[in-house]
């Protein structure tokens, strides 16, 4: 049985993809320890960096729900978990605005409810 150069193409593997999330893994590990000493009343880079970590997934969530929402269960489970991503950064962004904004306790408040609300997506 002979393979066509476009099926070998469309399997091989993009080892630019996987230099890339080996980057972004190392990167993560050398950045975290120092997320240990911040304080958290105020607004730092960090709070940027996993947003957007948050907000990457749930795009790549939804592009991959889309893509095989209605071939099978795959997409309806990448659509849950994007939505979880989703609410993790209203209830950072929320959790923001009310401590650093509004200048209040945000303990307890809205922002419980965003967090709270990723583990029914994310299972």
């Amino acid at each position: 049985m002979e393979y066509s150069q476009d099926a070998a193409k469309s399997t091989s593997i993009n080892y630019k993809i996987i230099l890339l999330i080996a980057v972004l893994v190392i990167l993560f590990h050398f950045l975290n320890p120092y997320a240990l000493f911040i304080d958290y009343e105020e607004f730092t880079i960090f709070d940027v960096l996993f947003d957007g970590a948050y907000l990457a997934c749930a795009v790549f969530s939804f592009y991959v729900a889309k893509r095989y929402f209605r071939i099978n269960e795959l997409g309806k489970a990448y659509l849950s978990l994007g939505l979880g991503f989703v609410m993790v950064v209203v209830g950072d962004v929320s959790w923001f605005i009310i401590s650093n904004i509004l200048k209040q306790d945000p303990f307890p408040s809205i922002t419980d409810v965003f967090y709270f609300s990723y583990y029914p997506f994310a299972l």
